[in-house]
């Protein structure tokens, strides 16, 4: 099933998983005795919550629609990070997994699902704090275990340090690296994350070049099935903040020989069709 994901069929996917554990109360599916007697349930689980997340990202109103459940999701993925019968590398996915939504990617500000008490989410340096410390014991896993795909934890990592106004060049230095492709079509999760951390830095930096290569990234996008479609739907919102930094709008209008104007969504139209019926 994890085919349809790399074809982009994110919404199928995450479909099939639904009703594969629709009988089954998620108490029980996620704990130790039942992943230690099924082998195979863990990955199954991380796919689920990464498409989740995934569609949370990209549109969050059809995230709501389909009843899920960020804070629910947060607490599932920390009970797969600290179960030792998950294999390493699903652990280290499932923490980046559970920082990639709770925290601002330009503001930095964490949010409170991190705290433990009231005074901790009084406190923003221990929320903080506790994001970092997450996704380095992430990273520290993948280095124990030597496992496999450790991109998007660095990737991960970078979007919080920069978040945090921390250096992060060395970070980013090992994550392009690992990344090693522009779009990964076997990891869409880790090709999203690049590309808002690659775009954002170049934006900063004015690097024309990554500005206009990930300006033709994102055509290329737009076509991976229904992951490309909620994909092009959220793109048409970001692109309005972007365009506001000159940079980017030039290179924009230069690769499309025509003046930016924002367009409208049609996925959200869809979506309003669908909310209808």
């Amino acid at each position: 099933m994890s085919i349809l994901y790399y074809k982009g069929d994110i919404l199928s996917l995450w479909l099939q998983l639904s009703e594969l554990f629709h009988a089954h109360n998620y108490e029980d599916l996620f704990s130790a005795s039942t992943i230690a007697a099924n082998p195979h349930l863990a990955y199954l689980l991380v796919r689920h919550i990464e498409c989740a997340i995934t569609l949370k990202m990209l549109n969050g109103a059809l995230f709501s629609t389909l009843g899920l459940d960020f804070d629910t999701l947060f607490l599932l993925l920390g009970r797969l990070s600290h179960n030792n019968y998950v294999d390493a590398e699903l652990r280290a996915r499932a923490m980046a997994l559970r920082v990639i939504r709770t925290f601002g990617w330009e503001s930095g500000k964490v949010s409170s699902c991190w705290a433990e008490n009231e005074e901790q989410a009084a406190c923003p340096i221990t929320l903080q704090l506790k994001l970092v410390q997450e996704i380095e014991g992430a990273i520290h896993l993948h280095e124990r275990y030597d496992t496999q795909n450790s991109g998007i934890l660095h990737l991960v990592l970078c979007l919080v340090k920069r978040s945090l106004a921390r250096p992060f060049q060395q970070d980013y230095a090992t994550a392009i690296k690992l990344h090693k492709t522009a779009i990964n079509r076997d990891d869409l999760f880790a090709t999203f994350v690049y590309l808002n951390l690659t775009l954002r830095t170049a934006i900063e930096r004015r690097n024309r070049l990554v500005i206009r290569s990930m300006l033709r990234m994102v055509s290329e996008l737009k076509l991976l099935g229904e992951w490309g479609m909620l994909f092009s739907d959220w793109w048409k919102h970001q692109e309005v903040e972007f365009a506001k930094q000159d940079v980017w709008k030039k290179q924009w209008e230069s690769i499309n020989h025509s003046i930016w104007e924002p367009t409208e969504s049609l996925f959200s139209e869809k979506y309003l069709l669908f909310e209808e019926h």
